[in-house]
């Protein structure tokens, strides 16, 4: 129905006083209010912002549309402004920066590490970063509105903790092993643009190692007694991937432990077979961790150094009897392990890390007793071996940058007992 034909029909009823003009006016006019009363009704609901809170209805300026506030992200204890908005996070997944140009926010780091807003393109809507700490840092850049799983890798990350591993024990007339090795240090978390990479662990020293031998002992293409101590590897350090920091330090390889072996009088240990020792016993450091990579980062991060063998002491009251090529009554070994590599560097500009130095091997004694016999036969077969041996210094990474590359040095190895 118009509005003329609306008017006629109340002029014709009720408000037969209003002329048919007069009554168009006026409906038209309360048509006009009611529509601007609809419209602002319907209004969406505001951008996030630094006052919005858990539960609230918001616009995702991403997609235009409607969400809700499901987190905030605040800044965490340990900062001047503790408690303060830096991130909404919405029901749909994103996540949206609320300070401004000359404010601070801070990764999840302890202690924390801050971030200055250095400026904004309201356009392209990011925001410039710099270390809040580092006046002369780079600048990265951040959308103001993002994924929230993207933000969350950007300001989060975890080490790869390191593991144990379970001691070899076997004990019997078919042969003995006695082998035990440290804990690996953890590997250092990987840096992304907010999140600084961490350094590798060391790994754990060798643990102490004593056989006393008390049977007699018969095998066939297997060593008659192996006594052995492992240092934990140290682990890699952190890559770092498009942000302000170098690769990290790998860790450093733990130290062998000390390894005592004893032939007791009265028992014999008999092997067949090449190479088939009638006692190894050996003490060898953990590898050490190589250096993070960097990639569009500054640099890599240099190698872990190899720590030192262990003491290895062997004292034989019993016999010992070898068949076999290369077959030793005793060999005794302390090893350092090599040096950790350094980190490569892609990009354009940077420095690959550096290599570390070997361990130093450890002091080998080896007693055959008044009456300890050891017989043997076959090429090659000594009676008697003892070996102190260094470990290799570690290699510099790789530099692969467009416009600047630079090497680290690589280092020494380890030198042996005296």
């Amino acid at each position: 129905m118009s509005l003329s034909e609306l008017c006629q029909v109340l002029s014709s009823s009720h408000l037969s006083f209003f002329g048919r003009r007069a009554c168009s006016f006026w409906l038209g006019l309360m048509l006009v209010i009611l529509g601007s009363h609809s419209l602002f009704a319907q209004a969406p609901p505001p951008a996030p912002s630094s006052t919005s809170t858990v539960g609230q209805a918001v616009t995702n300026p991403v997609t235009n549309t409607a969400t809700t506030v499901s987190s905030l992200m605040l800044d965490p204890a340990g900062t001047p402004t503790v408690g303060t908005t830096a991130f909404v996070i919405t029901a749909d997944g994103y996540a949206f920066l609320v300070k401004a140009v000359g404010q601070i926010i801070y990764n999840q780091d302890v202690p924390p590490v801050g971030f200055l807003i250095v400026s904004e393109n309201t356009t392209n809507k990011t925001v410039d970063l710099r270390l809040a700490s580092d006046s002369s840092a780079p600048i990265a850049t951040l959308a103001r509105g993002l994924l929230n799983t993207d933000l969350q890798a950007e300001f989060l990350g975890a080490d790869t903790p390191g593991f144990p591993t379970a001691p070899i024990l076997v004990t019997g007339a078919n042969g003995v092993r006695d082998v035990r090795t440290g804990d690996s240090g953890r590997k250092g978390r990987n840096g992304a643009l907010f999140v600084p990479p961490k350094s590798g662990g060391d790994g754990d020293p060798g643990p102490l190692v004593v056989y006393d031998n008390t049977i007699n002992i018969s095998t066939t293409n297997q060593i008659g007694i192996e006594a052995g101590s492992i240092g934990g590897n140290g682990g890699n350090g952190g890559n770092s991937y498009a942000s302000f920091w170098s690769g990290r330090d790998g860790g450093d390889g733990g130290a062998g432990g000390p390894v005592t072996v004893t032939n007791l009088a009265g028992f014999q240990v008999a092997t067949t077979g090449d190479n088939m020792h009638g006692i190894f016993a050996y003490s060898r450091s953990g590898r050490a961790g190589n250096g993070g990579s960097g990639f569009a980062a500054p640099g890599g991060g240099t190698g872990g150094h190899s720590s030192d063998g262990g003491t290895v002491t062997v004292t034989n009251r019993g016999t010992i009897i070898t068949t076999g090529n290369g077959a030793f009554g005793i060999y005794g070994l302390s090893v350092s392990n090599n040096g950790g590599n350094g980190g490569d560097t892609w990009g354009l500009v940077g420095q690959s890390g550096a290599g570390n130095y070997g361990g130093n091997g450890g002091l080998v004694d080896i007693t055959n007793s008044a009456t300890g016999i050891i017989s043997t036969s076959g090429s090659q077969a000594h009676g008697i071996v003892a070996q102190s041996i260094g470990g290799s210094g570690g290699s510099s990474g790789i530099s692969g940058n467009l416009l600047v590359s630079l090497n680290g040095a690589p280092d020494n190895g380890g030198t042996a007992a005296r």
